[in-house]
């Protein structure tokens, strides 16, 4: 992955990751199987992807082949399996993944191109993107040596190859991070000034991971520390032993003799991985202390400051004025007309993010911390009062929380002041997710919808309130637009190609001007444009190859402050528009990012830390040296110098693209099985599907014992339009008789037989949602002491659900009602059952209530009339026999009836729940059966990438408290497979 993807354990996650993301009503499949897909080969790789994604792919695809080669070479191994790729934009994010899967190997592109403050902001997208993903495909698909191991891995269902299973996190990302900087010159993080400014920062402060957390922490930047110091130490190694030493290290791993990574790696370097990054961390502290000195000194000679700093007083001159102690991520301030306010979006592990407005003129009351401070003075003179080592906190004037699941970031005042222009990644009802616009009043409260599936990531509002000019993201390439806010119409200022990317625009104070950042090929500038569209002027061109970008007014338009890598670290710099003269206006040890002037000659902006991103602010007028000097000395510390050896990738003809269809078709073959107080049973599933899942068809058999599920089932589902159809034809068998220890009635027993077809469609718009079904059936049922029947159903389902996320809290609720009529043989019934639940999550607990409540016709047939106990049906579609209610503690048919109730109370958690649950079933609602027990589920409609249909996973343990199964244990579990 890009960004976060220890062994086999990563892999493995992001398939279940991939399907986790399905589980439920509020589904994001990692495919949206109705968009209109088309499909192209390359020598190497299978293209599959969007529409709107057709240009940016075409352009990927085109250099794809340069990279497959340059890569394999450098890497020394390749697939021995076509790639497919499959590019998507699901959610205006920029990112990728691999799964390294021996006999087809995969890889996801998400084409939306990522911000220049980002750590994977330089450079070509698309390039960067296809390199560290094929980087870990040809890394990880190089095949064991052994013979054993190889026909033991062709017999598995999913096939990995030694160096995936074996290798830690660190190795896994922090390899193709590494073979990111070693192909194009320009290209990927190696040749960034994110990667060296978090490593010098963190070896300043001593911040930087152990080894022990090299794969990952829950510290800022924690999960990025497998790229950014992984690849630095990778690195490393090869500088002190050269590149094929990396190269011999997956040879060793692969060998005919099996090794773990540790052995693997000690053979090569002479010492045990924890013991070199300890040699790597103490010399990366000691150079990124020595670059901190030498930019603090006069004479360009080190001045080692070995003393403590006081606080957060930010002692060195160009590190500005500390405004306010931050944590974790912090978004990009925006002012108020009259600088009173500002307004930035915090967040942390323990809180969603939310935009805050603070007053810049009053700090927070802290009275209690003061009558605290009065108390313990009182008590005890002697006691020394703790010192104030930062300034206090700001007073925050107002907050906006999640709305709905959906977090609001890029907040930008009107010029009256009370009201807040904001981005929100919302769903569009489909699957998708992009980037809309919000009005929010923060004195009142409320939030207006500006757009709807605009895909718009920044935007500034104009002086008269009417307007907005905005970067709209949508395929890949970032287009320059003007919207109406009163309308949401969106006017294209400036289209973005391949060449020329937009980003985070901004209006000069009179709304004439806008300024934004420009992506060329040779990096990012600041620019300018008439604000009603026209050429762009490029302001920075003679500043030389660095990067330079996040542009803001000053002075009434005259000048600009930006940020620029001018000397290898991000800073904050001015330049003049007239004369074109820049100055910087700080000189940071990690990075200062995301400016904005105000009219009294400050300029707030983000500073980098170990903990995150404080806000400080520096003088206008502020002037200071820059001296490059020392860049190429410390290659971790300072923004390195090219060490790749292409300058582009070459370019080939590509094939005509054709329409995906039903798309390239891959079969598996599956067990599934049962064991609960009914029985226990076994089956195989032979599936097939597509990449995409377009259609998947599902072909399974099971056999048991006592009262279990058995039979056959053929079905297959078309996805690839909304809404979708099924069709299913079946033949089951059911003893609920032959149950040991209980009792139940035998004309229930019965063989059933038919098929079904149903088609379903659901807008799910994140903080409401809402589904429609309808299912009919035809079919014979044969009870074993009756004549067969015939029996028709149709059925309708009404579902729907909602969220509110008031500040930390989550709270959800979902009800639906089902409808049903039918025959059984002479027999008119009809049914009804309403289903509901409610979640709240907060505070890092869950407390869940769901239940439902059912009636039937009072004169229906015994086999409609509704049984308690025992697992779902399987190896057809539960709807189908809605009557039979699952509580597997208790046997089938613990209870039946005409009427229906059960209620359950639970606490989710991350794989298991405790639970206390009741059930009655009888003509009128009386006796209760209770359980309690511990539960863990999953759910997903279809692993497509991995050639896996829709799966129900269910396991736990009750114990009956009444009823007829009273003081009754039973353990349970289920696998189960739809189409």
């Amino acid at each position: 992955m890009i960004r976060p993807a220890r062994g086999l354990l990563p892999l493995v996650s992001i398939i279940c990751a991939a399907a986790l993301f399905a589980n439920g009503a509020r589904a994001q499949q990692t495919t949206i199987p109705h968009l209109h897909w088309r499909t192209l080969e390359t020598r190497w790789f299978r293209f599959i992807y969007t529409d709107d994604a057709a240009p940016w792919t075409r352009d990927v695809a085109s250099r794809i082949d340069a990279a497959h080669d340059a890569v394999v070479a450098l890497v020394g191994s390749s697939p021995r399996e076509r790639v497919t790729v499959i590019v998507e934009d699901p959610n205006n994010v920029s990112n990728g993944f691999a799964l390294p899967l021996l006999d087809h190997p995969l890889i996801f592109l998400w084409p939306t191109p990522p911000d220049p403050t980002s750590p994977i902001g330089n450079g070509s997208w698309g390039d960067q993107l296809s390199i560290h993903e094929f980087a870990h495909i040809a890394h990880l698909t190089r095949e064991s040596s052994n013979p054993g191991v190889r026909r033991l891995t062709s017999l598995l269902p999913v096939k990995f190859g030694p160096v995936a299973v074996h290798a830690p996190r660190w190795v896994t990302e922090g390899y193709a991070t590494f073979v990111e900087g070693r192909i194009v010159r320009g290209i990927g993080r190696p040749h960034g000034a994110w990667r060296p400014a978090v490593l010098r920062e963190w070896a300043i402060e001593g911040q930087l991971p152990t080894y022990s957390a090299l794969d990952g922490s829950p510290r800022f930047e924690g999960g990025d520390m497998a790229y950014l110091a992984g690849s630095a130490f990778l690195e490393w190694l090869a500088a002190r032993n050269g590149d094929s030493s990396v190269v011999h290290l997956w040879r060793r791993m692969s060998a005919r003799v099996p090794r773990s990574f540790g052995d693997a790696f000690a053979g090569i370097y002479g010492a045990s991985p924890d013991e070199l990054y300890g040699r790597f961390t103490a010399e990366l502290t000691h150079d990124a202390l020595d670059a901190r000195d030498r930019r603090d000194s006069q004479d360009d000679e080190p001045r080692r400051v070995l003393l403590a700093s006081h606080g957060d007083t930010l002692p060195f001159e160009g590190e500005g004025e500390l405004v306010q102690r931050l944590h974790w991520a912090t978004g990009a301030p925006a002012l108020s007309r009259d600088d009173s306010l500002v307004a930035l979006v915090l967040s942390d592990p323990e809180h969603a993010p939310r935009v805050v407005v603070l007053n810049l003129n009053r700090h927070a009351p802290d009275s209690a911390a003061r009558a605290r401070a009065a108390r313990v003075r009182a008590l005890d003179p002697e006691d020394v009062p703790a010192i104030e080592s930062r300034p206090p906190a700001l007073e925050v004037v107002a907050r906006l929380d999640p709305r709905g699941g959906m977090s609001f970031a890029e907040p930008r005042f009107f010029a009256d002041g009370q009201r807040i222009l904001a981005t929100a990644l919302a769903a569009r009802g489909d699957g998708v997710f992009r980037r809309d616009l919000f009005v929010w009043n923060w004195r009142t409260g409320a939030v207006r919808r500006v757009t709807s599936g605009a895909g718009i990531r920044h935007a500034d509002v104009s002086p008269d309130g009417f307007t907005a000019v905005a970067d709209r993201c949508a395929g890949g390439y970032c287009d320059l637009v003007r919207v109406a806010l009163a309308t949401g119409a969106i006017t294209t200022l400036a289209a973005g190609d391949r060449a020329h990317l937009y980003n985070r625009p901004r209006f000069s104070r009179d709304g004439r001007t806008i300024a934004f950042a420009l992506q060329r090929e040779d990096g990012w500038h600041v620019a300018t444009m008439p604000a009603a569209g026209g050429e762009a002027t490029v302001l920075d061109d003679a500043r030389g190859s660095a990067n330079a970008y996040a542009p803001s007014f000053a002075r009434g338009g005259s000048e600009l402050v930006f940020a620029s890598e001018l000397g290898g670290v991000p800073n904050i710099a001015r330049i003049d528009r007239a004369t074109g003269a820049i100055s910087a206006l700080t000189s940071v040890s990690g990075a200062a990012l995301d400016p904005e002037a105000s009219q009294n000659g400050w300029v707030y902006f983000l500073r980098l830390h170990a903990r995150g991103l404080d806000l400080a602010r520096v003088r206008l007028n502020a002037s200071l040296p820059r001296s490059d000097g020392v860049r190429a000395k410390y290659p971790w510390v300072l923004e390195q110098p090219a060490t790749a050896t292409l300058d582009s990738l070459a370019v080939a003809p590509l094939p005509i693209d054709r329409a995906y269809r039903l798309g390239p078709r891959a079969e598996r073959l599956l067990v599934s099985a049962s064991w609960a107080r009914e029985g226990k049973s076994a089956g195989i599933a032979y599936t097939g599907t597509d990449p995409v899942g377009k259609l998947t068809w599902l072909l399974q058999g099971r056999w048991g014992d006592r009262a279990s599920w058995t039979g056959a089932s053929i079905g297959a589902v078309f996805r690839g339009s909304r809404p979708l159809f099924g069709l299913e034809a079946f033949a089951l068998e059911n003893q609920p008789s032959r149950q040991h220890d209980f009792a139940a009635p035998s004309v229930i027993d019965s063989r059933y037989r038919g098929v079904s077809a149903w088609s379903e469609f659901d807008d799910d718009r994140q903080s409401h949602d809402i589904s429609l079904r309808a299912l009919a059936s035809y079919g014979t049922v044969d009870p074993t002491r009756l004549p067969a029947v015939r029996r028709a159903l149709a059925q309708i389902t009404l579902g729907g659900g909602a969220l509110q996320t008031p500040r930390d809290w989550r709270i959800s609720e979902r009800a639906a009602l089902t409808g049903a009529v039918g025959t059984l043989g002479d027999h008119r019934w009809q049914r009804a059952v309403l289903t509901g639940g409610a979640s709240v999550h907060g505070m890092g607990h869950e407390l869940a209530i769901d239940g439902l409540f059912g009636a039937v016709s009072t004169f229906a047939p015994q086999f409609e009339r509704f049984a308690l106990g025992g697992l779902a049906p399987t190896l057809v579609d539960t709807a189908l026999l809605a009557q039979r209610v699952s509580m597997p503690v208790l046997p089938i048919c613990v209870a039946t009836g005409s009427r229906i109730a059960t209620a359950r109370v639970s606490l989710p958690g991350p794989i298991w729940r405790p639970y206390y649950w009741l059930g009655s079933a009888n003509d009128r609602i009386g006796a209760w059966s209770q359980v309690v027990g511990l539960e863990g589920s999953w759910r997903t409609d279809g692993i497509w990438l991995v050639r896996v249909p829709g799966a129900n996973l269910l396991g736990g343990f009750g114990y009956s408290l009444t009823g007829p199964a009273k003081h009754h244990a039973q353990a349970y579990v289920s696998v189960n497979y739809r189409p």
